[in-house]
């Protein structure tokens, strides 16, 4: 069986932890670019020199530590609460 190079992102969104630095920004844009519905990118940092080129794209920056559960379930609340699949 032949898989595309899409096969099982579109429509899905992603969450990613740990930066806006140069590896993480790609991936960023390839999800992106591959017809995923979202990204968002949680970083301890507000900006990076890549920062307005995310933004441009459509990627969510949300600045935070992945082990303070506040930072980002107060941005998802603010996006609209949890979507399905996903957990409180």
């Amino acid at each position: 069986m032949h898989l595309s190079a899409n096969e099982g992102i579109e429509d899905v969104w992603f969450a990613v932890t740990g930066g806006q630095g140069f590896v993480r920004a790609a991936l960023y844009l390839e999800l992106l670019c591959r017809g995923t519905r979202e990204v968002r990118s949680l970083d301890l940092h507000a900006s990076s020199s890549w920062s307005q080129q995310l933004l441009d794209a459509g990627v969510r920056i949300i600045q935070g530590h992945v082990k303070e559960k506040q930072d980002y379930v107060m941005e998802r609340r603010k996006s609209g609460g949890t979507r399905e699949g996903e957990i409180e």
